[in-house]
C-alpha cells in the first residue's frame, strides 16, 4: 500500500495534481477560520445586533457563541482589539444563546466583574477584547463588529 501511495504521489507530482488529504480547515469556506470543530467568519462591518444576526443567518451561520474557556481565548485573541457581538440575548429576566429559536442558557460566562447583568434595556451582549474578553450587556441598537460561526462540515467545500 505504501508503494502505491508513493507511486501515485510521484505521478501526481509529474502531472500536476495533489494527493493531499482533506484537513480540518477544508471543512470551512476559504473566507473562514477553523477552530475546535467550528468555522468562524470574521466580519469587517459595524452593525446593530439584528443586522449582524440576519447577516449570519443569510450565510447559514449564527452569531458567535462562547461555550467554554478555549472558545473565549480563541475569540479574544483573533478579534484583535475589537468589540464583537455575542449571540446572547436577555429576555424575561434570563440570558440565553440565540440559537435558531432554541433557548439555551449559557454554561460558561465572562461577565464584567463576574456579575450577570439584569438591565432589560441592555438585552444584548458583546465581548470586548480591549478588556481581555470581558462580556458586557449593551443596547441592541448599538453598533459593533461581529463574528459568524457554523459547525465545520466537509461538505462545505472551500470556495
Amino acid at each position: 500500500m505504501l508503494k502505491l501511495v508513493a507511486l501515485l504521489g510521484l505521478v501526481g507530482f509529474v502531472f500536476g495534481f495533489s494527493l493531499a488529504l482533506p484537513t480540518k480547515q477544508d471543512s470551512c469556506d476559504i473566507t473562514e477560520q477553523y477552530y475546535n470543530g467550528k468555522c468562524y467568519n470574521f466580519q469587517l462591518q459595524v452593525v446593530d445586533y439584528t443586522s449582524s444576526s440576519t447577516k449570519c443567518k443569510s450565510i447559514n451561520h449564527k452569531l458567535v457563541q462562547i461555550l467554554g474557556q478555549k472558545d473565549q481565548n480563541y475569540i479574544n485573541f483573533n478579534a484583535m482589539g475589537a468589540t464583537v457581538w455575542l449571540g446572547l440575548r436577555f429576555d424575561n429576566g434570563k440570558w440565553y444563546w440565540d440559537d435558531d429559536g432554541a433557548i439555551t442558557k449559557p454554561t460558561f460566562t465572562n461577565w464584567e466583574n463576574q456579575v450577570e447583568p439584569t438591565d432589560p434595556t441592555k438585552a444584548c451582549a458583546v465581548l470586548d477584547t480591549s478588556k481581555n474578553g470581558v462580556w458586557t450587556a449593551v443596547d441592541c441598537a448599538e453598533k459593533y463588529f461581529f463574528i459568524c460561526q457554523a459547525a465545520a462540515n466537509p461538505s462545505r467545500a472551500r470556495h
